[in-house]
């Protein structure tokens, strides 16, 4: 894909939606999705789209999208500093009931808590690329766009 053939804009809601399905597609033979919600793929793949369809919208982070044409190819959200999605929206004492989120929020204990030694900072979560896609450039031209972004918001140090 070159590069005139891809463009990356901020997207909303209904759109980063959308992107959810490409986020579960993405994310669905990782190695900590795997490990999240275990080797058989069927209910894996239930699992991770649950998670991803269900993700909250953050209204202080900007929400990226890479289009090949008018079709969704790639996402990613970059929170800016001072407003990290993960160190303002998770409580390390209170488990969400739905077990495939409760999963998820164990991960995101451990990244606030890898995050906690960077005051202020900015961080870029949820970087996904349609899989068969995957080497084309898109994942760099997301992070290309978030940093520019999160420049434009401040800078800071930027966690990945």
């Amino acid at each position: 894909m070159s590069g005139a053939d891809l463009g990356v804009r901020e997207i909303d809601r209904a759109t980063w939606a959308v992107g959810a399905a490409v986020a579960a597609r993405a994310f669905h033979d990782e190695e900590f999705v795997v490990g999240m919600f275990g080797p058989d793929p069927i209910p894996r793949y239930a699992a991770v789209h649950h998670l991803y369809r269900h993700e909250s919208w953050d209204e202080n982070a900007i929400h990226l999208g890479a289009f090949a044409g008018p079709e969704l190819v790639g996402v990613i959200r970059a929170s800016p500093a001072g407003r990290c999605h993960a160190c303002a929206v998770i409580d390390p004492d209170t488990p969400p009931g739905d077990p495939v989120l409760a999963a998820d929020w164990a991960f995101e204990v451990e990244v606030t808590r890898s995050h906690a030694p960077y005051a202020n900072h900015a961080w870029i979560s949820r970087v996904a690329v349609e899989p068969t896609l995957h080497g084309a450039g898109i994942g760099s031209a997301l992070v290309d766009a978030a940093v520019g972004r999160l420049a434009s918001h401040g800078g800071g140090t930027v966690l990945l």
